[in-house]
């Protein structure tokens, strides 16, 4: 049986050979770039192997937690970043063009197209072709809160399934969303996460190495830290929480918002809780596809 130590040194290798085979002939890339554990990963390989530092593109509101943890994870490293700040009126006016190009109103895609469309806007400008992202990570090493609680209740085969399911979810819709996005502003996505190799390579690791119980806590994406431990990143890196992009970003906020916004004035009656509804979101994205009735 191979140990835990073998089988990270073995993700390191497929994951730098996924990044060379994504990256071949590129003209210049950039990486999304949270300042979380799965992006700061692939930072650390990318480096290994460009002699010139890539953009590093975040967006998010004035007040998100993605920028403010971005920018404390690239002074650390000694790097700049890219920041893109977006409020409720950009977003308000750029929705439009997000629903065609992600080809979706379903929220939970919406609100993760919202800061990759300006994060693909600013890079566009860069002279950018080619965005690096995360994806993958959590479906394939157990990043999700609701694993760890079925962890703690012992429901070993319930995770599994749902990280079948999540990465089942995530290669059928989302990641054609956010292709799309990005493909509408003449820039490719590509997600070495999700290369053949490492998708294989995580379905043939044990549960344990992905999440363990250690001293009454949880810890999930352990192979992920281990190898963060391993390149030599900060440990507020190593350590970092899971921060879902649509609340990192604040968009999810944002969002809300616009619905409240939206169904008030045309209800005055309708409480705030309603107006910003998963439901009523829905609808209100409905409507402004439909250039709003």
């Amino acid at each position: 049986m191979i140990d835990f130590a073998s089988n990270t040194r073995k993700l390191k290798t497929l994951l730098g050979k996924a990044i060379t085979q994504q990256l071949d002939s590129v003209e210049r890339s950039g990486l999304l770039f949270s300042g979380g554990l799965d992006s700061s990963i692939l930072l650390a390989l990318l480096s290994t192997l460009n002699t010139t530092p890539i953009p590093l593109l975040v967006a998010g509101i004035t007040s998100s937690k993605d920028i403010k943890a971005a920018t404390s994870a690239a002074a650390a490293l000694g790097l700049q970043i890219e920041v893109q700040h977006f409020t409720l009126d950009d977003v308000e006016r750029a929705l439009p063009t997000i629903i065609t190009a992600s080809e979706s109103t379903d929220v939970l895609q919406v609100s993760l197209a919202i800061p990759l469309h300006f994060s693909a806007i600013h890079a566009r400008k860069l002279g950018v072709t080619t965005l690096v992202s995360g994806q993958g990570a959590d479906e394939l090493f157990g990043g999700y809160a609701r694993y760890e609680r079925l962890i703690l209740k012992e429901e070993r085969q319930s995770v599994l399934a749902e990280m079948i399911e999540d990465l089942k979810t995530l290669m059928q819709v989302t990641l054609p969303c956010q292709k799309s996005l990005v493909q509408y502003h003449g820039i490719q996505l590509v997600t070495p996460f999700l290369s053949p190799g490492i998708v294989a390579f995580s379905k043939s690791l044990p549960l344990h190495h992905k999440i363990i119980t250690t001293d009454s806590r949880v810890v999930r994406k352990r192979i992920l830290r281990k190898l963060a431990k391993d390149l030599r990143l900060p440990g507020f890196i190593v350590n970092a929480p899971k921060r879902a992009l649509q609340y990192g970003s604040g968009s999810s906020r944002i969002l809300a918002r616009l619905s409240t916004r939206f169904w008030q004035q045309r209800e005055p009656t309708i409480p705030r809780r309603e107006a910003r509804s998963h439901a009523n979101i829905h609808r209100f994205l409905c409507l402004v596809k439909e250039g709003l009735g």
